[in-house]
């Protein structure tokens, strides 16, 4: 193989790659959005802090982006991996 092929290949490795992370924040971000207020309250995110609780995970666990993912339904992200802190609220 020269070495034009293998850059190709490499080049091509990562579009894939990002790909695939783009669309696991998109499903993630979708079954979030998916859940009623009193959920999302629940494991301490509010509507908002969605989209930045998805790209805070995202980059703060890079190798999520390398590991295969298993087969799932369509519509059925996986959410239970988001590193949620719950909130503490003072009791003043």
């Amino acid at each position: 193989m020269n070495k034009s092929k293998i850059s190709l290949y490499s080049v091509l490795g990562r579009m894939i790659g990002r790909l695939r992370a783009w669309n696991r924040r998109r499903q993630a971000i979708r079954a979030l959005q998916a859940l009623p207020d009193y959920l999302l309250r629940d494991i301490g995110i509010e509507q908002h802090e969605i989209m930045e609780g998805v790209a805070l995970h995202d980059s703060a666990c890079p190798q999520s982006q390398t590991q295969p993912r298993s087969r799932h339904q369509p519509g059925s992200a996986k959410i239970e991996s988001l590193p949620i802190t719950p909130r503490i609220k003072d009791a003043a």
